[in-house]
C-alpha cells in the first residue's frame, strides 16, 4: 500500500526542517504517527535511513517509535547500523532503543549485522553498550 499525501507532505517537511509545516500537520492528522509507506516504513524510519538526525529526534519527541520495524519485520536500528550512521546509532542508544528485537528471521542486531558482513558496526555497538 502506497503512503498517503500527507505521509508524504510530513516527511519533506520534517526533512527540510519545516517545524511549523510538520506542527500543523500533526495537529490535523495525528495518525501520521503510526501511518507507514509503500514499504511499511513510518516516517520516522524513513529519515533515519536517510540519516537526518535532527528530524529523528524531532520526530521522537512528537510521538515517533524508535524501536518501529518495517513490512519486513526488520527494525529500524538494525537498518542504520547496517547503513553505517554511527552519530544517529549513538543517539539511539541515548534515547534507550530495545536492543532485545529482533528482524522477521529471529535475528538480533548482532547477527544480522554479521549476515550482512558488518563485523565493524557490531564491534562499535559492542564498544557503547549494546
Amino acid at each position: 500500500m502506497a503512503a498517503t499525501p500527507s505521509w508524504y507532505a510530513l516527511r519533506n517537511a520534517v526533512h527540510l526542517h519545516e517545524w511549523e509545516t510538520a506542527e500543523r500537520l500533526l495537529a490535523d492528522e495525528p495518525s501520521l504517527v503510526s501511518s507507514r509507506d509503500g514499504l511499511g516504513e513510518t516516517v520516522l524510519h524513513f529519515l533515519a535511513v536517510e540519516n537526518d538526525l535532527e528530524g529523528v529526534a524531532w520526530l521522537h519527541v512528537h510521538g515517533f517509535s524508535i524501536d518501529s520495524k518495517n513490512d519486513f519485520g526488520t527494525p529500524v536500528i538494525f537498518e542504520v547500523c547496517q547503513l553505517g550512521h554511527k552519530d544517529l546509532v549513538l543517539w539511539f542508544i541515548s534515547q534507550g532503543v530495545d536492543w532485545s528485537a529482533t528482524d522477521r528471521e529471529g535475528h538480533t542486531i548482532h547477527a544480522y549485522l554479521d549476515e550482512f558482513e558488518h563485523p565493524d558496526m557490531s564491534h562499535f555497538l559492542k564498544l557503547n553498550g549494546a
